[in-house]
């Protein structure tokens, strides 16, 4: 696992934490995409790491997108309320074939903004 997974709040982002609410990733993809796998992945998968921002309690979620070692590319993201990983916790993610893929149809406005991302 790459050492920037290695961490609580991260493992609850890929449903790999202890905290109740998190479930293991089962990807979303773009509408149309019906060649991109849409097989659950984990800290482990993750080959590159393209962007990566914490979260806080009640705040902003914690986001990270790259790509995995199967090749597809993705976005994984999750939060929690002040009390931390239990009730009030959720997680998500989707995959998409392409670098320019998961950017246009994997991530929201703001996440685009956290990254500095900017679609053409």
């Amino acid at each position: 696992m790459l050492i920037e997974l290695d961490d609580y709040d991260w493992a609850e982002v890929f449903g790999e934490g202890r905290g109740g609410n998190c479930c293991p990733i089962a990807p979303n993809r773009f509408p149309g995409d019906m060649t991109t796998s849409p097989d659950t992945f984990s800290r482990e998968d993750v080959a590159v790491i393209k962007g990566q921002v914490a979260g806080e309690n009640d705040g902003e979620e914690w986001c990270v997108w790259g790509q995995l070692k199967d090749g597809r590319w993705f976005v994984a993201a999750g939060s929690c309320d002040y009390t931390g990983w239990d009730c009030q916790a959720g997680n998500y993610g989707f995959v998409a074939p392409t670098e320019e893929h998961i950017i246009r149809f994997g991530m929201d406005p703001h996440q685009r903004e956290r990254f500095n991302l900017v679609i053409e």
